[in-house]
């Protein structure tokens, strides 16, 4: 390849390959990063990451072997194979195996369907193996274009995988930024190698980058809504088991909150419980995410294994909510609201459609009422489908330290029982209760165990959760009400404030039994004091007919799981002042279970993030918060973007002259300042007659021009000028002269407004 000057092109670097073709490469490369990095990050969060980067990395071997080897119809159709090949493997590995694709081929179509109006991969079963299944095809494809300098090609195989992960909610704003640069990046660049361009086009290629870059910003706006994917089939879910679940949802751990008094529901009930709303199984690290399907309530569902009792709950709606609040585990709902009843694949009840205010049902729940004995005798033994739903899971990154902490607790424990007791102590014991804490980086239950001294449920919840999950022991995080204010002999009213977390485990023959490790003293007295404040102001659906004067007061309960004698420190008490309105609860205007915010949502909780402050000075005058790393790197790219495009359309260039033209400032040389004078007189002269000709001198030039009108100031400087270069020089007066004469001239023949023209 010959060798091309800067201003035509680039050096050849080897055997045919420009530095403009190894940039393009470079931004599939980088395409290639962003969307197989959000894989990873799923497949981490799930806990098996470790094959994903080696079928990537081979896909792309076999790519590049092939594009020498094979033509572009084969290589398609050997992509669609492997695209094939990657989903049958899934279905494989999930309960309901290959023999969905004709049982429930509608119902794969659905899931098709909610993947691209937002129905996130992370709620999907095994969401590991489907980005295992998902990721050769368009690496393959991708790359065996790319090395066959199909660049618009390249880029769309793998644009359609970032794609995908955008309409998902998988894929944020700076990793769909990155892709998208990529992908401009591997065109142009690509378009520059073929066509020999030169750098001096490269400011068309910034340009279109920084405007694409600047669109992406509403990529993950005009893809799927996560609350409300789109579900061809009722139901949703392959059958279960290709498997994704309608309304599933997840629930960010935030920071700082702020307790609500408003009534959300109440219940009549023969016995003080806890009103579940929501359970959640896989853990991401920041957030957690209920997966599996729901179904339509049909009747009866199956309750707990062991010894319960049965309780008989009657709730009345009293703010719009899309949630079943009801004692666990549910196995009977009756009543007005009952038609809109679905089931989770965690036993759990959820609200198919909006409950509107006064909405009544009746839910006959049985509780487990296992003794401790009967627990710490259980064993280890657990059903098939507590294994199947991976209630162990943990993501792949979590930090070796929780677990060693977490055998340090549990020392001396030989049960799975003794172990969630001795967790369930510990953290009341060694944490405090606070609602103003700040939401911390990384590892939620990492971050508590050993970064903070203080948090509220979510963060006791969440922390039990995962030391259990690192014994072994299967556990979920739950989301619900504590019992409320008691009003009459069996008649709760639960506000906000009663919202709250804990953690239920599985025991084999009993089910799921519940354990709060959250401190429950440490609120009473804040907690009814906002109620007094809001009833002072005046705030309405503070309270209701029975509720309205009446002072809050505990409500006392028994717990299934154990007993002063065995748990030290326990009153057998439930107290309903240790709970708060969760900002991921939305005040449960939103759903846990469905994620759908309501139009009436009250802006009572606030969040703040790692690291933030009041903003305040020492005489309490607020200072600006400075501009955050994601403001200063687009602005960052969005001046680049504006230098470039003002660099190809020549607004630079002109800006420069008329600077220059304009305005002299003084060198401290005569000489210097005589040779700056006469510059600039050429370049008026020349926007006001023509440029100077190759070869005609200065005065050559004045003299031409002097017969078109041009006066003696002219003459004068270019004679100044030739004094300073070839006489004896000039002096300081004299080089003031010719400044100060072209000043004159420009000022007279290209004035900006306001000046008058000679």
């Amino acid at each position: 390849m010959s060798t091309r000057s800067v201003g035509e092109g680039v050096a050849g670097v080897a055997d045919g390959v420009d530095l403009y073709h190894l940039l393009a490469l470079g931004g599939v490369l980088t395409l290639t990063a962003s969307y197989v990095a959000v894989l990873h990050d799923l497949a981490t969060v799930v806990g098996d990451s470790s094959m994903l980067l080696p079928v990537v990395a081979a896909s792309a071997l076999v790519a590049v072997a092939l594009s020498r080897t094979i033509g572009e119809r084969t290589a398609l159709g050997l992509g669609v194979a492997i695209a094939a090949l990657g989903y049958a493997y899934y279905l494989l590995v999930t309960p309901g195996g290959l023999a969905v694709l004709i049982t429930a081929t509608d119902r794969i179509i659905s899931d098709a369907v909610a993947l691209l109006t937002g129905y996130s991969v992370l709620r999907m079963t095994k969401a590991h193996v489907w980005s295992l299944g998902f990721a050769p095809a368009p690496v393959f494809l991708s790359w065996y274009l790319a090395f066959r300098r199909r660049w618009a090609l390249s880029v769309a195989a793998g644009g359609v995988a970032l794609l995908v992960l955008v309409l998902t909610g998988d894929a944020g704003v700076e990793i769909t930024l990155i892709g998208v640069v990529g992908a401009v990046a591997a065109v142009g660049f690509g378009e520059l190698s073929r066509r020999g361009g030169s750098l001096l086009e490269a400011d068309v290629l910034i340009v279109l980058v920084v405007l694409m870059a600047v669109v992406s910003l509403w990529a993950p706006a005009v893809g799927g809504d996560s609350a409300n994917p789109l579900f061809l089939v009722p139901g949703g879910g392959a059958s279960g088991s290709g498997g994704l679940a309608e309304s599933t949802d997840r629930m960010t751990i935030q920071g700082e909150t702020e307790l609500s008094p408003k009534v959300r529901f109440t219940v009549e009930s023969d016995r003080a419980e806890y009103w579940r709303v929501a359970t959640y199984d896989r853990f991401t690290g920041r957030e957690w995410i209920r997966s599996g399907t729901t179904t339509d309530y049909a009747g009866q569902l199956t309750g707990p294994p062991g010894p319960a009792e049965t309780v008989e709950q009657r709730v009345t709606v009293e703010t719009p909510m899309r949630a079943m609040p009801a004692a666990a585990d549910p196995v009977e709902v009756e009543g007005d609201a009952a038609s809109a009843a679905v089931v989770t694949d965690h036993g759990g009840l959820a609200a198919g459609e909006r409950l509107s205010s006064g909405a009544t049902y009746t839910v006959r729940s049985e509780v487990v009422t296992a003794s401790p004995g009967e627990l710490r005798g259980a064993g280890t033994d657990y059903p098939d489908y507590v294994a199947q739903r991976d209630y162990t899971q943990l993501p792949d990154d979590t930090p070796d330290r929780v677990g060693e902490r977490t055998a340090e607790v549990v020392e001396g424990a030989d049960n799975p029982y003794d172990k969630a007791v001795a967790i369930e102590q510990w953290l009341e014991r060694n944490k405090e209760y606070s609602l103003d804490v700040q939401r911390p980086d990384g590892n939620v239950a990492d971050a508590f165990l050993f970064e903070m001294e203080r948090g509220y449920c979510t963060y006791y919840a969440t922390t039990m959760t995962v030391m259990l999950r690192e014994e072994g022991i299967p556990a979920r995080m739950v989301t619900g009400y504590t019992p409320g204010q008691q009003v009459g002999e069996d008649e709760y009213v639960v506000r906000g404030l009663d919202a709250h977390a804990w953690v239920e485990v599985y025991f084999p023959d009993y089910g799921w039994v519940r354990f709060d490790p959250t401190p429950g003293d440490e609120r009473t007295e804040a907690e009814r004091s906002t109620v007094e404040q809001a009833r002072q102001d005046g705030i309405g659906g503070v309270d209701t007919d029975t509720s309205e004067g009446e002072p809050l007061t505990t409500t006392e309960t028994t717990t299934p799981r154990s007993s002063p004698v065995d748990r030290p420190g326990f009153n057998g008490t439930v107290n309903t002042t240790q709970s708060e309105d969760l900002p991921q609860l939305g005040d449960l205007d939103r759903s846990a279970e469905s994620g759908n915010a309501t139009a009436d949502a009250p802006s009572e909780s606030t969040t703040t993030t790692a690291g933030g402050g009041d903003g305040a000075t020492g005489d309490g005058r607020s200072l600006p918060d400075p501009p955050s790393p994601e403001t200063v790197g687009w602005s960052l790219l969005v001046g680049i973007g504006l230098a470039a495009g003002a660099h190809r359309t020549g607004i630079t260039e002109r800006t420069y002259g008329f600077v220059r033209l304009h305005w002299q400032g003084a060198s401290g040389s005569p000489a210097t300042d005589v040779e700056r004078a006469a510059e600039r007189l050429d370049a008026l002269l020349a926007k006001q007659y023509r440029e100077r000709r190759a070869g005609e001198t200065r005065r050559q030039y004045v003299n031409a021009l002097s017969l078109a009108g041009l006066d003696d100031r002219a003459e004068r400087v270019a004679r100044l000028h030739e004094k300073a270069r070839y006489g004896g020089g000039v002096s300081r007066e004299e080089a003031d002269e010719a400044v100060r004469l072209v000043d004159e001239l420009v000022a007279e023949r290209t004035p900006v407004v306001g000046t008058p023209r000679r």
